[in-house]
């Protein structure tokens, strides 16, 4: 339970050190091996994160939170069938939880299977009908669906209860920008980003949308300046010289 609440907290000092307490006598406990993947994915170190977890679940297969870890692990790694199969392995085991059919339900969005994203992401919410996080993700289930008015409906709704949620933000500002209204959907980004600033999706929505409506330069100029801030630069790199290639400064986007 202490273990458990640590990395809820994301406490990673105190938890491996409480790990670390228990290893000489617990080495070979499922559940020590799951909070050693827990600090490492805290780390955001995947690949020892997975070591430690397929060790937890050699040692007791049916490791619920292992499970689910493993798969959110894969998930990051790019190992999406391995993902879902942990996913649903867990679902063999307790058919209603709701992490899991949430966790299967992004990655059927990722794979552009829409229909059984919705499917699963529904059932959850029989079990958990006021589950923010579980309408969250269908509000971008319905998106990826193209079913926006749909999603604006229960957007907005949410929107009442929850307005310092990043994703429901983002999404917010899709749909906006879905129905063309461009000035709220810049708000929309501008607020998600504001919240969570590493989030770089409502940064590259927020782009889209100037470049959409004439204000190339001015993206540019925004990009310019959050170059090598997000963990994830070749994303804007790769942005940044469609912009030059579209403003004809071609050897700049070249480079």
């Amino acid at each position: 339970n202490q273990l458990n609440q640590l990395f809820k907290q994301g406490n990673s000092k105190k938890l491996l050190l409480l790990c670390s307490q228990l290893e000489k006598k617990y080495e070979n406990s499922s559940y020590l091996n799951l909070f050693f993947g827990s600090y490492y994915y805290l780390k955001s170190d995947l690949i020892k994160s997975e070591g430690y977890l397929k060790t937890s679940l050699e040692l007791d297969g049916s490791n619920l939170g292992s499970l689910n870890l493993q798969g959110l692990v894969k998930t990051k790694l790019g190992k999406d069938t391995e993902a879902i199969s942990c996913f649903n392995e867990i679902l063999k085991i307790n058919s209603n939880d709701i992490n899991a059919l949430n966790n299967l339900g992004n990655l059927y969005r990722k794979k552009g299977e829409h229909n059984d994203s919705l499917l699963l992401i529904n059932k959850a919410l029989e079990i958990d009908p006021e589950n923010i996080n579980l309408l969250i993700n269908k509000t971008s289930s319905l998106i990826s669906a193209g079913m926006f008015q749909e999603a604006k409906e229960l957007s907005y709704t949410l929107l009442k209860k929850n307005k310092n949620n990043s994703i429901l933000l983002n999404n917010l500002g899709i749909i906006n920008g879905y129905f063309n209204n461009y000035d709220d959907a810049l708000d929309f980004f501008k607020q998600s980003n504001i919240l969570e600033p590493q989030y770089i999706d409502p940064f590259i929505n927020f782009i889209e949308v100037l470049t959409k409506t004439d204000r190339s330069n001015f993206a540019i100029e925004i990009i310019e300046e959050k170059i090598t801030f997000f963990e994830e630069p070749h994303k804007i790199y790769n942005l940044l010289s469609k912009l030059y290639d579209s403003t004809s400064q071609l050897e700049r986007g070249l480079k």
